[in-house]
């Protein structure tokens, strides 16, 4: 987390606010790496969790979309 900072010019920072890489103009980095810090818990538990509960919403109304 925070190698490859986000701001507002190459001068002090890797990409700009859409994630785009200011030197490479096809290059996005879209991890954690953006961040300017690590926080206090780890993001990758939160991720589970909302996945496993649009899992879940799609798993009921299945009879829906059918």
């Amino acid at each position: 987390m925070g190698t490859a900072r986000m701001g507002t010019g190459p001068n002090d920072s890797i990409v700009d606010a859409d994630n785009r890489s200011h030197e490479v103009p096809n290059l996005f980095v879209a991890d954690s790496s953006c961040l300017p810090t690590g926080g206090g818990v780890n993001p990758t538990s939160t991720i589970q969790a909302v996945a496993l509960r649009c899992a879940e919403g799609i798993w009921q109304r299945r009879g829906e979309w059918a």
